[in-house]
């Protein structure tokens, strides 16, 4: 299966389909919420739709505009809800090239398997004290830099989410068994 989602990928990157140049944030018009796209079972990589994992808090939010500027709006909700529930809802500035990364995850993954797949938050911004009290957490880890998410997506094995993430080239990339660690830090890192 692995092997069938990178064919895929590929396939939706040449076709112009999935994510975005980062720097650019260059995408497919914006249409509303998924399946009012016009991607084969919905998504934008202008949209995302994500829920926070703590208190299943549901979110819809635009990332840019159909001229590929910041939907101010959008992208305040966003780093709200990746805020830091577990320590007295912290918040951080999120970079918005991580809004960027999981939206054309996600609408790459929902053209593949031809329905909407929510992502679900585990962790996004942490703070550094809480970061500290995680087991195995790097000391200077990019959640605490407002640069990363641990997700998973409705009915995808998180292989299939890492696998998906590395073709689309993210910077930072951790497999786990029951979640995908995504960054935008610095290249090349694997885990």
């Amino acid at each position: 299966m692995t092997h069938l989602i990178r064919r895929e990928m590929i396939a939706l990157l040449g076709a112009g389909l999935a994510l975005p140049n980062l720097d650019e944030a260059k995408a497919l018009p914006y249409a509303g919420a998924p399946r009012l796209t016009g991607l084969p079972g919905g998504a934008s990589p202008r949209h995302l739709w994500i829920a926070q994992a703590g208190d299943g808090e549901e979110l819809h939010a635009r990332i840019r505009t159909p001229e590929g500027a910041t939907d101010r709006t959008g992208v305040r909700a966003l780093r709200w809800l990746f805020r830091d529930w577990r320590d007295s809802d912290a918040a951080v500035r999120v970079d918005i090239r991580l809004f960027d990364l999981l939206a054309g995850l996600q609408s790459s993954l929902t053209a593949i398997h031809d329905r909407p797949v929510r992502i679900t938050l585990n962790s996004g911004y942490r703070t550094r004290a809480r970061n500290a009290r995680i087991e195995g957490a790097a000391p200077n880890s990019q959640h605490i830099h407002g640069k990363a998410a641990d997700i998973t997506l409705a009915g995808l094995a998180p292989a299939a989410v890492a696998e998906a993430a590395e073709v689309l080239r993210a910077p930072g990339l951790g497999r786990y068994r029951t979640f995908t660690h995504v960054d935008v830090g610095p290249e090349g890192r694997r885990w």
